[in-house]
């Protein structure tokens, strides 16, 4: 939490982000404990100081994707699997954050994910039904295992997520963003 918690705009970010899934944070601190160790807490409105680790994953992993966010500011980030630990009623919230936040700090993401759900949820941010844009905000690459002459090959392909988003329940194969 260093990172995100020494930065003011990254701590209000991180924050208002974490009342979305528990509206009872106020804060996110650290304190240094008599062995040298630092322990990681949240504050409740009601002023109650909870150890970082009595959160579940899902407020850990957002934490985490926005440190690794923070961390890559200029840079890339390759997140696999980005929906593991998260409940799938978050998505529509959390994504969104993501990828905003992404392009804040010029950070190219890379996603994998087996998850329909969150591709659903993905594709969500491109907008489509109202975005008319010529720039479409996501790229994907699809993965095919095709049968050859030598036992098999992975073939990619690189469309728009619109087109993605236009076709994805005809898509008989993964789709990776």
């Amino acid at each position: 939490l260093q990172n995100i918690v020494d930065n003011p705009a990254y701590k209000k970010l991180a924050i208002d982000i974490l009342r979305q899934f528990d509206n009872s944070i106020a804060d996110i601190c650290y304190t240094k404990a008599d062995d040298g160790t630092y322990l990681e807490s949240i504050i409740t409105k009601d002023g109650v100081n909870m150890p970082f680790s009595v959160y579940g994953d899902g407020i850990k992993k957002i934490l985490y994707i926005l440190n690794k966010l923070f961390d890559a500011a200029d840079s890339i980030l390759l997140i696999d699997e980005i929906e593991t630990g998260l409940h799938k009623k978050y998505y529509d919230i959390l994504f969104p954050v993501v990828f905003a936040l992404a392009n804040k700090l010029n950070v190219q993401l890379f996603i994998a994910t087996h998850s329909i759900e969150a591709i659903d949820a993905i594709l969500k941010y491109g907008d489509y039904e109202n975005n008319n844009a010529n720039k479409d905000p996501i790229k994907v690459i699809t993965l095919k295992k095709v049968a050859d002459n030598n036992g098999g090959n992975i073939v990619a392909r690189n469309v728009t997520g619109k087109y993605v988003y236009e076709n994805r329940k005809v898509f008989e194969f993964e789709v990776r963003l």
